[in-house]
């Protein structure tokens, strides 16, 4: 029997308890199934500071706000931790 994944988004502490949940939050900027209009496909990604290798991203021309940001770097980190976790065969169960 699998045991109960989750996906803790450690910035604002939203739990996801799926995968297809995270993605629908980095797609749509929000936790409902109802899509608000922050459609991924009109992020763009611009680089800020070719020293550090920072980029800014950009929403229907408008710079996303620095807690929203934040916010996806940290989704984006934990998922990406996860998958690394889950290809090397350690556990995400908490």
């Amino acid at each position: 029997m699998r045991g109960l994944e989750y996906y803790c988004e450690p910035v604002s502490g939203i739990t996801f308890r799926s995968m297809p949940e995270v993605l629908r939050f980095l797609k749509t900027c929000s936790t409902s199934k109802k899509s608000t209009g922050g459609d991924a496909t009109s992020v763009c990604w611009v680089l800020a500071d070719s020293s550090t290798d920072t980029w800014a991203p950009f929403v229907h021309g408008n710079m996303v706000p620095e807690g929203q940001r934040q916010e996806w770097d940290a989704v984006i980190s934990t998922v990406s931790q996860r998958n690394a976790n889950r290809d090397a065969g350690v556990s995400n169960v908490r």
